[in-house]
């Protein structure tokens, strides 16, 4: 925290040139560029989500079937490929849908032959949701899926 501060105080300096004025030249199509770079640098997390793959551990336990488990991956990456398509330009409504829609994959999932999804299982699923809808920059808190989930 300390290292940041300090960081923060030389930027601070520098752009003012130490007379507090800012630095008559500085280029301002660097500024310009800054939120390009941040839409691809959260387009690219979006990506790093996709290539790590999801449900870890569920994977590795022998408590949960691999059918259940490579069904419930498939959704995530279902949901993060369609976030994927759209990105950046979800709003709202859209978040919602594609949230609603994994839900809806998931209640079937654990419709399907008996499979219920566990308390260990959910845990990690929502888990797993929550760090692709941050990652994404949804504006729509997580807790909204428990009105469209049946397990």
């Amino acid at each position: 925290m300390k290292q940041i501060f300090i960081v923060l105080i030389l930027i601070s300096l520098i752009t003012t040139g130490y007379t507090g004025n800012p630095i008559e030249n500085f280029p301002i199509d660097k500024l310009q560029e800054g939120p390009k770079l941040q839409q691809g640098t959260a387009a690219m997390k979006i990506q790093e989500l996709k290539k790590k793959g999801f449900l870890h551990d569920m994977a590795k336990d022998s408590y949960h079937s691999k059918k259940m488990v490579k069904e419930a991956q498939l959704i995530l990456r279902n949901m993060v490929e369609e976030i994927e398509r759209n990105y950046p330009n979800l709003n709202q409504e859209q978040e919602l849908a594609i949230l609603k829609r994994s839900i809806e994959n998931f209640n079937a999932l654990s419709e399907k032959d008996n499979n219920d999804i566990d308390t260990l299982a959910r845990e990690q699923i929502i888990n797993e949701m929550e760090r692709i809808i941050t990652t994404s920059g949804f504006k729509t808190n997580i807790t909204i899926i428990d009105k469209w989930r049946t397990w």
